[in-house]
Order: C-alpha cells, then structure tokens, then sequence
C-alpha cells in the first residue's frame, strides 16, 4: 500500500523508513525511491555538488547518481563562453580519465549575457561514483588540446 496510497496522496505513505537505505546515506545524498510493485524501493544514491571557477568564471551544477551500470552525471553549466568545443571528463580517484560527453558551444554561449538559458545535459559512465574523484569541463581546441574550464570535486 505505501508506495500506491503516497501516489494517491497520503501525506505519510511516501516516506522513506530509514531501514530501507541500510545506513546508505552519506553527507550530501540522498536515498530516491523508486515504485517497485506495490512498495517503495531504493534505486539510487544521488549526490548534487556544484562550483565555480575562479578563473573562467564556469558554473557547473552537478547530479551524480548511482546506477546498476555505474554512474549518471546530469549537468546544468552556465557562464560558458561560445564559440567553443568542449567535454565532461571524469578523473578517478586513480588519475585515470574518461571522456563521457561532448558538446559544440554557440558563439552566444550559454548561461551567458547573450544567452541566458543554460547548458544542460548528461552523461554515464561504467566506472562507480566512489571510485571518482572529480569531474571537469574542457574545452578542446582545434589541435584537440584539452583547457580546464570548470573542476567539481567529488
């Protein structure tokens, strides 16, 4: 009945009990519920995280969520300069890298004076959110040479 009566509208019925995340929860996430059947379930552990470069001035705004595949990354950038090309890269913990999206840039930008709506996107990647230790937008030049734009530790 929990997960049917929350969805009819009992104010009560939808909460999560803290036996289901079994002790999961870490500063800074949060446990979703997913309808399973008749019951709430748990799915996912998400994290949302976000900073700003000092230098560049790029905003990112990250949701980073545990998958049974690994890791989805959902990003929403703002102050980003076009005409550009870029990537999301994640950095394990390793120092090892992996590029999980790219993008072309307009000369308008996005989040910017210009253009006010922002960049938003995603990205998955095998590797899980705890073997990660941030994520970074590149932008790449025609030479295919790699600048940080914006590092979000995680």
């Amino acid at each position: 009945q929990g997960a049917a009566a929350a969805l009819a509208g009992d104010p009560g019925a939808g909460r999560i009990d803290q036996d289901l995340t079994h002790g999961a929860r870490r500063q800074g996430e949060e446990v979703l519920p997913v309808l399973d059947g008749d019951r709430l379930a748990v799915d996912t552990i998400a994290e949302a995280t976000s900073a700003t470069d000092q230098a560049t001035g790029v905003k990112a705004d990250l949701f980073v969520a545990t998958k049974p595949f690994g890791t989805e990354i959902n990003y929403n950038l703002t102050r980003l300069p076009g005409p550009r090309t870029c990537r999301l890269v994640i950095i394990r913990k390793n120092d090892t890298s992996e590029v999980i999206s790219t993008w072309s840039v307009p000369g308008t930008g996005y989040g910017t004076n210009d253009n006010s709506i922002p960049l938003q996107s995603s990205g998955t990647t095998s590797t899980r959110m705890d073997d990660i230790g941030r994520v970074q937008v590149q932008s790449v030049d025609v030479n295919g040479v790699a600048t940080p734009l914006v590092t979000v530790p995680l």
